[in-house]
């Protein structure tokens, strides 16, 4: 236990973006002797990261088709605090068996353990280990590396909350002069007419402005924008 800790500590040491945590997720196969490692954030700002072993088509296919919105595992840590045990949830509906054979067939496996994390910022973390061992072997496994598995989660969560909230605000702090003072005439409740006759510019490039701010800060929409930017303090209003 204490090996696999120091471990992981070490190969944590120094990392400063995602490619680096990438590598370190996917080392975690060896150290606890299993087949898949999954690592994803939702940081304060919005900004999100998803990081492991599982195949990329599996992890575009799981996005596509919003497997989310169907996946027990997702839908019981949304309300849980504790570790996940996949074996223990509810998969007899027909999405949700659907949903667990394709996972199967994409190498997922069938047994897993997701520990939830949540932040004071309203950041959401998952952390997962799954293996296609039988009940009876992964019932032995799980319970060896339970407690490891819990110290490793919440050192990962800490490094990855690190690396997306720095690159929301590394992103943001390249927001340019103009469209700062777009968003800051927007959340002192001006519209876009106003704000264009403000400014002395058209509406149109009020809108290219926003479109901009909005990729910037990787927001849904004009909202979500303003939002953003308020909550990462870069409008002084």
């Amino acid at each position: 236990m204490q090996e696999r800790r120091e471990t992981l500590v070490e190969l944590l040491e120094g990392i400063t973006d995602r490619q680096g945590l990438n590598r370190v997720i996917q080392a975690l196969g060896s150290v606890f002797e299993i087949p898949h490692t999954m690592y994803h954030v939702i940081g304060r700002s919005g900004g999100q990261i998803g990081l492991g072993t599982y195949s990329e088509d599996w992890q575009k296919n799981y996005v596509t088709l919003n497997y989310a919105r169907i996946d027990p595992v997702v839908r019981s840590c949304l309300h849980a605090r504790d570790p996940i045990h996949w074996n223990q949830l509810d998969w007899s509906s027909p999405g949700a068996g659907r949903f667990m054979s394709n996972a199967i067939d994409a190498g997922v496996g069938s047994q897993g353990i997701t520990m939830p994390m949540r932040g004071s910022d309203g950041q959401f973390s998952l952390f997962t280990l799954s293996s296609g061992e039988t009940a009876g072997e992964w019932k032995r496994h799980s319970s060896d590396l339970l407690s490891d598995m819990l110290f490793t989660a919440h050192l990962v969560n800490e490094k990855g909350l690190q690396i997306v909230d720095g690159e929301m605000a590394a992103s943001a702090s390249n927001l340019s002069p103009r469209e700062n003072d777009v968003l800051v005439l927007l959340a002192t409740g001006f519209t876009r007419a106003q704000a264009a006759d403000y400014l002395g510019i058209s509406e149109h490039t009020i809108r290219v402005y926003l479109e901009t701010a909005r990729r910037k800060l990787g927001a849904a929409n004009t909202l979500h924008t303003v939002a953003r930017a308020q909550t990462l303090g870069l409008l002084a209003l």
